[in-house]
């Protein structure tokens, strides 16, 4: 069996001297360097609530930013990032030539979630080991999310 480990399509080097996080997404989303028609960027976060532990995973078009798939759980599992994946296809009427950029995450290297991008004809790319930068437009949502929705903060 082949390692769930993908390459990182987006071959980047993780030097923070030449990336900057505003300039990043601009720079992913321009689909003639990549072949790809879109590109989709997934990560999952965990927020407090009074009832315990919430993780939620989405999955952002780098196009336009949006958030096109989630889902929420209790407990972070496969299915939990399948789910978010399944959305945005769903939301996106199933589109072909995507590539989907995730963290290294035990919930993206499963089996489940690798048989769900092979059915749907969609390109793994993970990130280099210790690189955030690539997801830089999730992780940028999710600072938003938590310090302005969650923390009532602005």
């Amino acid at each position: 069996m082949t390692s769930p480990i993908r390459q990182n399509l987006f071959e980047r080097e993780c030097d923070m001297q030449l990336l900057e996080a505003r300039h990043l997404c601009q720079q992913l989303r321009k689909p003639a360097e990549t072949g790809f028609l879109c590109q989709y960027s997934g990560d999952i976060t965990y927020l407090h609530t009074d009832e315990g532990w919430l993780y939620l995973p989405v999955v952002i078009d780098l196009w336009s930013r949006a958030v096109i798939g989630w889902s929420m759980s209790s407990r972070m599992t496969a299915k939990l990032v399948c789910d978010a994946l399944q959305m945005a296809l769903w939301r996106r009427k199933c589109p072909e030539n995507i590539i989907v950029h995730t963290d290294r995450g035990g919930q993206y290297c499963s089996a489940d979630y690798q048989v769900l991008l092979k059915r749907y004809n969609l390109r793994g790319s993970m990130s280099a080991k210790g690189c955030c930068y690539d997801n830089a437009c999730a992780e940028s949502f999710y600072h938003s999310l938590k310090v302005e929705c969650i923390h009532k903060c602005t």
